[in-house]
């Protein structure tokens, strides 16, 4: 099974022996933001293109293929816009 991109980023972090902490000091990222990025968790960061941002840097700081993490990251995004533009199903009785 392939890693999600919040995998392949912690990955990369622990491979090269970076903190959270050292990410968030040189990136000015939150740690919260970080943790969020790593468990695939997007709906705590603030959305838009600050998130691309946030995922652009990471990536970067810890020598991870930026376009790749772009490239997973836009396709979470669209997965989940059309996950939330389906109407809710009401059944009733």
């Amino acid at each position: 099974m392939a890693l999600s991109l919040g995998e392949k980023l912690r990955q990369a972090r622990e491979e090269r022996g970076i903190s959270i902490s050292e990410v968030a000091e040189q990136t000015r990222i939150s740690p919260h933001y970080i943790e969020s990025i790593e468990n695939d968790n997007y709906k705590t960061l603030p959305g838009g293109i600050f998130n691309k941002g946030f995922v652009r840097s990471y990536a970067k700081f810890i020598g991870f293929d930026e376009t790749e993490a772009l490239s997973d990251y836009s396709k979470l995004a669209a997965e989940n816009e059309v996950m939330a533009e389906q109407p809710l199903k009401v059944h009733r009785s």
